[in-house]
């Protein structure tokens, strides 16, 4: 499996900044997935960012994907489309084992995503433990199952973020807080078109 890690992705201003503005939203949704299993997910999210916030992490993207490409040794394509929202996972909150993108039984823009990414950010110092992402390795070469045995760890750090290929199978680890908001540990997620 390869994914590419960039730490420090945003100036410190930028990344403060973002963080004072989630902490002021008020309209967080509970996430959804279309899946029949029940206790999936579970999650605080926002699916219409505001226009500043998608530019600024387009423009950066736009900038990079090529050589993310290249060292995740990916072909090489042209953007058409980045989806993105923004997630607060807090004291309990998870996400089971999943891929972002299903080519084989996908439907609409699920089948078409190629590049994930998720940006990391929190308070300082890291008001929770757990919310690890963890990445698995195929279980053969058509992709469509996961080997629970092989796997990475990536710990979140805060202004951090990571690429890899949308059909990998990954999770998030349980978050332990102090219920509130500004304990959660907030991303942005992407998925690249």
């Amino acid at each position: 499996m390869k994914y590419k890690i960039i730490k420090n992705f945003l100036s410190d201003d930028k990344n403060k900044e973002l963080l004072k503005r989630t902490l002021d939203i008020k309209g967080w949704k509970d996430s959804t997935i279309i899946n029949t299993t029940s206790n999936y997910r579970k999650s605080k999210v926002i699916y219409h960012l505001d226009n500043d916030i998608i530019v600024l992490f387009e423009q950066k993207i736009k900038e990079l994907y090529k050589d993310v490409l290249s060292e995740l040794d990916m072909k090489d394509f042209d953007i058409s489309k980045i989806e993105m929202q923004m997630t607060s996972s807090n004291n309990g909150d998870f996400f089971k084992v999943h891929p972002d993108a299903d080519y084989k039984r996908g439907r609409g823009d699920v089948k078409n995503r190629k590049l994930t990414f998720v940006y990391y950010y929190f308070t300082d110092p890291k008001p929770f433990t757990g919310g690890n992402l963890k990445i698995y390795e195929f279980s053969d070469d058509s992709r469509t199952t996961h080997n629970s045995l092989e796997f990475d760890t990536v710990v979140p750090e805060n202004n951090m973020l990571i690429f890899f290929e949308s059909d990998y199978w990954h999770e998030v680890e349980e978050v332990i807080c102090e219920p509130s908001l500004e304990n959660s540990r907030f991303t942005i997620n992407s998925w690249i078109q």
